[in-house]
């Protein structure tokens, strides 16, 4: 993988994230009826249809469009991690993509209705609890990808760090664009061209 692709890669993430998410919620918006429920695989997994005015997976601690509002802001927040990642591994910065994408999907809908669109109903052991909370696609992403980063930092604590020929890549092509814009800056400057020395020359 190139270093274009490299860079791109979280953000192409962050899109896929984002359609497959509205699409989905938009589906189950146009062809199901609030608290509608449709079996998929038996009682284990199911579509019902809900509309989360809390948190993800229905907690209760902000609700509405102010929890659009702070989660624009944490939106924002990762988009500069991200953009300051680029010399971290790939995979945190996949990480952090698939964070951004999940917490717009839900911002969205929060800015839209004051709620965001459910429909994931999966059963868990009764051991644990009846159901696990209705979520989507959006809410899976940022949780997964959270559980992921906090696993590999704790097992892996070095991983965050791109490999040596990574970073060397990097500071190669920074070098050869800075050499560029000193060579480029020098050839249009007035007094350091080569054609003002001719002049110059001629005139003396």
């Amino acid at each position: 993988m190139n270093q274009l692709q490299s860079r791109s890669a979280p953000w192409i993430l962050v899109l896929i994230v984002i359609v497959a998410d509205q699409v989905t919620k938009y589906i189950v918006m146009s062809s199901m009826k609030l608290h509608q429920s449709i079996s998929v695989i038996g009682d284990t997994l199911r579509w019902t249809y809900v509309q989360n005015s809390g948190m993800a997976f229905s907690i209760k601690l902000l609700e509405g469009r102010l929890l659009g509002i702070i989660s624009i802001i944490a939106t924002i927040v990762f988009a500069f991690i991200l953009i300051k990642s680029r010399r971290e591994a790939p995979m945190f910065q996949l990480i952090i993509g698939a964070i951004i994408g999940g917490a717009i999907g839900n911002s969205i809908d929060r800015l839209r209705f004051g709620y965001v669109i459910d429909f994931i109903d999966v059963n868990l052991p009764d051991w644990w609890m009846d159901r696990w909370p209705v979520f989507n696609i959006a809410d899976s992403a940022v949780s997964v990808s959270v559980v992921l980063l906090i696993s590999i930092i704790i097992l892996r604590p070095g991983f965050m760090m791109a490999s040596p020929s990574t970073v060397v890549e990097t500071d190669i092509q920074d070098g050869l664009n800075s050499n560029f814009d000193i060579e480029t800056n020098e050839q249009y400057e007035p007094g350091n061209s080569s054609e003002s020395s001719n002049m110059k020359g001629n005139q003396d």
